[in-house]
């Protein structure tokens, strides 16, 4: 770690710090990417000892200009970068500077996955003491907390995506739908825009036909009319098979918090403010309706969420995510009285090199290619030093991969999620935390990674897809590919 020491005269919250210290980059020595740089003051120096109270404690990271500005910038914030650009730096040290505003803030942290919620936690812990007003919650828990009336939410009763491919589809949805779309297709029509938008949630029913078909723009709902229509009937067939045997999905769901609270608001003459700032990271993962729930739980405020994410990282099946979907909840919940800025853009990564970004930089080149408006572009990323590119490992076994691992104490293994049981069945019980599914993994921070078997784990239909997105296609992106 490397230490700036400030006398104890000098301001040095996290958000003040490059107001008098100038831009500075550090190469860690151990390896290809920039120094972690913390600041502290003459006065708190005695943290970084063994004291007992404080023997977690830890200094906050130094921030750039530009994440500064971010944290503090009034009202709700939208952040968008690529993984490692500092997007969960923001949201820490936005916690940090809202909490130094108030003491007394309630705020909310939430996330698709716990591993981030547990990983922020322990960021926000090592920089301040015992903070009893801030939650740090996964969303299906925090979902779980806020439903009440709990009868008609049976968890043998849930509807995945998973098992509305294996089972409804080929039951209730596949008749009469042709060759246009497939089951992931039909998914993300129902639980991103049929249910899973702000305007069905609110009111607590489906949108109608019409309104699926003829109200939602193009540039929000890539579907022709003939295919929405098609999506549409599957809907209704999927929605009344579901109503018959007593399922639901996570929409039903958060549909169901909308109504208790809505009447609690009518009972109470108020709605009920539970959080005074909400904070989300990975917010590509939630639907329309799911950040409106999180702007109703800090009682409406248009002012109060901090929302950070990438559009061309979404991983969770049947979420169709654009920052706009944020603005457009705004303006209804406001009545067309409030509006938020665009979002704010980070593009400079801090944990990779660019040997890996080079790689990564032309998948996102070759999926906006064949997917040209399904994640917002940004400048290629840039890495500051040079660094190798990845490495493919050809094993025969499983044992290979456990060696790896007892080698090598900083290695964690990623899988495809349905795979990823059967690769941690096959490596020790004491290795096995080390293995993650790709949705767990998001927003987490390796120095080394594994991803084992993920074009020969996925399902039969999608290697063809992959095949032509990486190989058959002959253009000068093929070629810069290759390259690389």
């Amino acid at each position: 770690r490397s230490y700036e020491i400030y006398p104890k005269t000098v301001k040095t919250e996290p958000w003040e710090q490059d107001a008098f210290v100038d831009q500075h980059i550090l190469i860690n020595p151990t390896s290809n990417v920039p120094l972690k740089i913390y600041s502290v003051t003459t006065g708190t120096l005695s943290a970084l000892s063994n004291d007992r109270k404080k023997k977690n404690w830890s200094p906050p990271l130094r921030m750039t200009s530009q994440e500064e500005d971010i944290v503090t910038k009034e009202g709700t914030v939208l952040v968008l970068g690529r993984s490692g650009t500092g997007k969960t730096l923001c949201v820490c040290n936005r916690m940090l500077r809202d909490r130094h505003v108030d003491s007394s803030l309630r705020q909310l942290f939430v996330s698709r996955t716990q591993r981030l919620c547990d990983y922020v936690k322990a960021l926000h812990d090592s920089t301040t003491e015992d903070d009893k007003y801030a939650t740090f919650q996964k969303l299906d828990n925090l979902l779980d907390n806020l439903l009440e009336v709990t009868k008609g939410f049976d968890k043998e009763c849930h509807v995945n995506f998973s098992r509305f491919q294996k089972v409804l589809w080929t039951q209730v949805c596949s008749e009469n739908n042709g060759p246009q779309l497939d089951p992931l297709t039909v998914w993300t029509q129902i639980y991103s825009f049929i249910k899973g938008s702000y305007k069905s949630a609110i009111r607590g029913t489906p949108l109608t036909e019409s309104e699926y078909t003829e109200e939602l723009s193009r540039d929000r709902c890539r579907l022709t009319i003939a295919q929405r229509k098609i999506a549409y009937s599957i809907f209704q067939k999927y929605n009344s098979f579901c109503e018959s045997n007593g399922l639901w999905d996570a929409m039903d769901r958060v549909s169901a918090i909308f109504q208790e609270r809505k009447l609690k608001a009518q009972s109470e003459g108020m709605l009920p403010v539970l959080f005074d700032r909400v904070y989300a990271d990975e917010v590509q993962d939630f639907t329309q309706a799911e950040i409106g729930l999180l702007f109703m739980l800090a009682g409406n405020n248009h002012k109060a969420l901090f929302l950070v994410g990438d559009t061309a990282q979404t991983v969770c099946q049947g979420v169709d995510f654009r920052f706009e979907e944020v603005r457009s909840v705004v303006h209804e919940l406001s009545e067309g009285k409030a509006r938020i800025e665009r979002y704010e853009k980070l593009c400079q990564n801090f944990r990779s090199h660019s040997g890996i970004l080079r790689v990564s930089n032309l998948v996102l080149e070759r999926l906006n290619l064949v997917f040209p408006n399904a994640s917002t572009k940004l400048p290629p990323e840039t890495g500051l030093v040079n660094g190798p590119r990845p490495s493919l490992i050809i094993v025969s076994s499983m044992d290979t991969v456990k060696e790896m691992l007892i080698r090598n104490e900083r290695l964690r293994v990623v899988a495809r999620d349905d795979f990823k049981t059967m690769v941690q069945e096959a490596l020790p019980e004491e290795l096995r935390t080390r293995c993650f599914g790709v949705i767990e993994a998001k927003g987490l921070e390796f120095s080394d990674l594994l991803i084992v078997d993920f074009f020969s784990s996925c399902a039969k239909e999608l290697e063809k897809s992959y095949k032509i997105l990486f190989v058959d296609m002959k253009n000068e992106s093929r070629k810069n590919f290759n390259s690389v």
